[in-house]
């Protein structure tokens, strides 16, 4: 379901929880976006909406389709019933569609069904990585108010209140200093006997310093999550006392999630097509194609090298094995030498 936000109020002047929801769909939605945009599907018939297909995917792990005359019905999660084999999965598929319609079939005779990994389980990481990324911004938000609050004063009476009122507010404005004369009947502030403007400074500016960790740990979810699908987002900061290579010491991917997945969704392709008579086709998208290719080339290199550095390994030992034998064939020649010419 499509979600309008429509709002009278600015987001900072809206309830709390309406503000939590908001974050956390605007996390969820940025998580899954990047998801349903890992994979490619080419020659699907235009009933069949691949971006549907993968939040199915993703978010129940599985996605059953029916031809009905000329339309492709497809249903989230479908029911797996009938007649059930030794691992436990029925021959028979039950679903029904976001509009109501059923969704019903012997599955590889005349309807299909596609999962979203081998186990055959949503992505709940979503729901996970979501959470953290909402405790980060509200951890910042909390150090960031804790840093600007301002003092809390105490006046003894209303005039002495409002007085300081209209100076800390000229001194908001922008003007660097203010005045108070005895006319003003201010002297409590600092003449003995008058009650004094107390203040309670609730300000803890030294709060700002854990921004700066709160923000790599945001980085650093961010990195773990697009790594398990085989991106590298490299948002690590650099600080002085830091090296480079500390900084991508711990730039990481995987590939064995996106490939699993991809041929789970391979094989759900290829019962469409042999069902159906389709041609139809899924592949990793550009982006994800691109960093697959370069991974190959990255892992290439370094057997290449790994290779390379063990060759100039043995070479050396040859080496060596071959001096210390030139070694002990000069010294025997120089004892013959030495024996000849005492006889």
């Amino acid at each position: 379901m499509d979600i309008k936000y429509r709002f009278l109020l600015p987001y900072s002047q809206l309830k709390p929880k309406l503000q939590n929801y908001l974050r956390e769909d605007s996390y969820f939605n940025y998580l899954l976006t990047a998801d349903i945009s890992m994979f490619t599907y080419t020659g699907l018939p235009e009933s069949i909406d691949p971006r549907y297909l993968e939040i199915y995917l993703r978010m129940s792990r599985s996605a059953g389709i029916k031809r009905y005359g000329d339309v492709y019905r497809v249903c989230a999660d479908p029911v797996r019933d009938g007649q059930f084999d030794q691992y436990g999965d029925g021959e028979h598929l039950e679903g029904i569609t976001a509009n109501g319609l059923p969704v019903s079939g012997t599955i590889g005779e005349d309807c299909v069904i596609i999962y979203n990994n081998p186990t055959r389980t949503p992505e709940i990481d979503l729901y996970i990585d979501t959470d953290g990324f909402c405790m980060i911004d509200k951890s910042v938000g909390i150090n960031v108010k804790l840093s600007r609050i301002a003092p809390v004063y105490h006046a003894g009476s209303t005039v002495k209140t409002e007085q300081l009122t209209e100076m800390l507010k000229s001194i908001i404005d922008g003007n660097l200093y203010t005045i108070s004369s005895t006319g003003q009947k201010f002297d409590g502030l600092s003449v003995k006997g008058e009650d004094p403007v107390e203040m309670i400074d609730v300000n803890k500016p030294e709060r700002a310093q854990y921004l700066q960790y709160l923000l790599e740990a945001w980085d650093v979810l961010q990195r773990r999550h697009f790594a398990r699908r085989g991106l590298a987002a490299k948002t690590s900061s650099k600080h002085a006392q830091v090296s480079q290579d500390e900084v991508h010491g711990l730039d990481c991917i995987s590939w064995y999630y996106p490939l699993a997945m991809l041929a789970e969704r391979q094989k759900g392709v290829e019962m469409l097509n042999r069902v159906y008579g389709l041609s139809a086709s899924v592949d990793f998208s550009d982006l994800w194609k691109q960093e697959y290719e370069s991974y190959q080339l990255r892992t290439l290199q370094q057997d290449q090298d790994a290779e390379t550095a063990a060759d100039e390994m043995i070479g050396g030992e040859d080496d060596g094995d071959q001096e210390s034998a030139d070694r002990g064939s000069s010294g025997s020649s120089d004892s013959g030498s030495e024996s000849a010419a005492g006889a």
